[in-house]
């Protein structure tokens, strides 16, 4: 299964969270490094850029794949 290629489906009311083995085949699917939060409820990521100009044309990516 490839991430990068499914979409994001919005949790509904009543879905289980997913257990710590399910994080962790999660996490070595995206195959980068993602910090899972202590209550295993979020994920989060640091990109660093060498300047504002990329960082705004990162922004700007994600914000076309997000629309």
């Amino acid at each position: 299964m490839d991430l990068t290629k499914q979409k994001c489906v919005p949790c509904e009311g009543g879905t289980k969270p997913m257990d710590q083995k399910g994080i962790k085949a999660y996490l070595l699917m995206l195959k980068t490094s993602w910090n899972v939060s202590s209550d295993s409820k979020t994920i989060s990521k640091q990109f660093k850029f060498k300047d504002f100009k990329e960082a705004m044309s990162f922004v700007n990516k994600v914000a076309e794949i997000a629309e």
